[in-house]
């Protein structure tokens, strides 16, 4: 845990401490985010990245959806499995919960950071949440699919109303000279280089791959990551062996600590782009941080003074 500092053994030794300690960080982390976002919400700056690119895009309303669409994965949906993984580190407490549950944050931070990241322009953005759009569409055709095969009549002339969708996300890229990406036999894949694996998005936004890989695991139950939830139960006699649910309390930390760092970037990105209070932001994270005895070498909102002091 190169990320930590100061935990004492007695704390890590105790399960029930340590998972209650967790739960309160993440609680006050989210509540204290979520209560600056309600306060600047509605006060769009007069300039930032966000108003000048809906400024400039003759496709404005597409664009806003990729800016709206980062906000919602990160502060809505990030926010509900947070609150999950918070009800399974309460006593009694869950052991694959919290697994699937940060895997859950992983993503939509991903895709929220990955939106709103603040180095690209708005044709690169528009092309992002196109993808996004369109990945939506295909998954919509799927359900429409199985609907059908239950006799859901309301769904019985869905095919065509998905293409003209697919049809109009085109329209759009070609307004904005957005290019598309076709196999070699000439058939439309997407836009710009496509819609990335889960995999690539937790890579690229938190050099996370392999702990994607890991929660993934263990989400679906992989016999190589049954010792992150199960142990064997105490008092087992030998040659009968009687396996159980049980976690050690660096687990309920491990997941803290790294749920707070994904959702802490995300949020990071989102209030610049947006043009929010960066300062307000970092206080709240430092506070958080301070919670769990993060390492200053890992506090990445101290390297951003540009934003943090911008007039």
């Amino acid at each position: 845990m190169d990320r930590m500092r100061g935990m004492s053994d007695t704390m890590l030794d105790d399960l029930g401490s340590i998972s209650k300690h967790v739960v309160e960080s993440l609680q006050f982390l989210q509540n204290a985010v979520l209560d600056l976002v309600r306060q600047t919400h509605d006060d769009l700056p007069v300039r930032s990245q966000m108003a000048d690119e809906i400024a400039s895009c003759p496709e404005s309303e597409s664009l806003q959806e990729a800016f709206w669409s980062a906000q919602r994965a990160v502060f809505q949906n990030s926010v509900d499995h947070i609150d999950s993984i918070c009800r399974a580190l309460t006593p009694p407490i869950l052991t694959f919960s919290p697994w699937m549950s940060a895997r859950c944050v992983l993503e939509q931070c991903s895709i929220a950071y990955w939106l709103s990241e603040i180095e690209i322009d708005s044709r690169e953005r528009l092309c992002r949440i196109l993808n996004v759009r369109l990945r939506n569409i295909k998954e919509s055709r799927k359900w429409t699919r199985l609907a059908n095969d239950f006799g859901m009549d309301p769904f019985r002339d869905a095919g065509k109303a998905h293409n003209d969708r697919v049809s109009h996300l085109r329209i759009i890229a070609k307004n904005c000279g957005v290019s598309e990406k076709t196999s070699t036999k000439g058939d439309f894949l997407g836009f710009g280089n496509g819609m990335p694996h889960w995999t690539n998005l937790a890579r690229d936004a938190f050099d996370a791959e392999e702990l994607y890989r890991l929660l993934s695991g263990s989400t679906h139950g992989q016999f190589w990551t049954s010792s992150l939830s199960i142990g064997e139960v105490e008092g087992s006699g030998e040659g009968s062996q009687i396996f159980g649910p049980r976690i050690e309390s660096w687990v309920p930390l491990l997941v803290g600590v790294y749920v707070i760092e994904w959702f802490s970037k995300a949020c990071w990105n989102v209030f610049a782009v947006s043009g929010w209070d960066m300062r307000q932001l970092a206080a709240i994270f430092e506070e958080a941080y301070d919670e769990l005895a993060v390492n200053p070498e890992h506090r990445f909102w101290r390297q951003d003074r540009l934003l943090l002091f911008r007039p």
